[in-house]
């Protein structure tokens, strides 16, 4: 029998969050994103993430919304849960 290899299972190819993303922030900057992020029971980090990619997919939506009309085509709009 093999021994059991220590620590946890690798992440699957292209799932392990691999970069990091610098930024600076004043310390009553950081409070507030804590405050946010223990009001939903999750680390600072994994909110501030999914808080940054939540406005750049409405800010790139909207920039694709911009785009088509000025060219006439519709574009599907997500629609939100």
């Amino acid at each position: 029998m093999k021994p059991r290899k220590r620590g946890r299972p690798a992440f699957a190819e292209g799932e392990a969050l691999d970069r990091v993303f610098t930024l600076r922030l004043t310390e009553n900057e950081r409070a507030t994103l804590q405050e946010a992020a223990d009001q939903t029971e999750q680390p600072v980090t994994k909110w501030a993430r999914k808080q940054l990619l939540a406005a750049a997919k409405k800010t790139l939506a909207t920039r694709d919304r911009g785009r088509a009309r000025k060219s006439g085509k519709k574009v599907a709009q997500n629609k939100r849960r």
